[in-house]
């Protein structure tokens, strides 16, 4: 699960797709007006934070577009403890940015996209780092 680490809480409400199923923390994108989760290709700017609450197949609201509580990442300040589910996690990575494996985890073998920047090992599969926009090279 990917988890805010530091810096100030930014939750917003969006109106999820009806009939998908979201994890708790996985990573969201907005598509046609309405949440879905990130994938491997999702562009930096594209990423809306992370899904606050389960949406279930059994959930009376599964079907609908109802709202839910989004933990927005657009503060570049804010660091998140990030899974690695793809690739092992390394020292020398610190300051490298990677792709997300999907809507719930980093692959540290993938740089084409670079959404997140790695600023600190916690093992060799969970890092700590701040999600970065299109306009944040340094």
């Amino acid at each position: 699960m990917i988890k805010q680490h530091s810096g100030e809480y930014n939750i917003e409400a969006y109106k999820k797709t009806g009939s998908t199923v979201f994890g708790f923390g996985d990573m969201v994108t907005v598509t046609a007006g309405l949440l879905v989760r990130a994938t491997a290709t999702t562009q930096r700017d594209a990423i809306i934070g992370s899904i606050q609450r389960y949406v279930l197949d059994i959930d009376e609201d599964y079907a609908d577009q109802t709202a839910v509580p989004v933990l927005v990442t657009e503060n570049n300040d804010n660091e998140f403890l990030m899974p690695v589910t793809t690739g092992t996690a390394v020292q020398s990575m610190v300051g490298g940015e990677y792709d997300l494996d999907d809507h719930a985890g980093l692959d540290v073998t993938a740089t084409a996209v670079k959404v997140f920047r790695i600023t600190a090992i916690i093992s060799t599969t969970l890092v700590k780092g701040r999600f970065i926009s299109s306009d944040l090279n340094t």
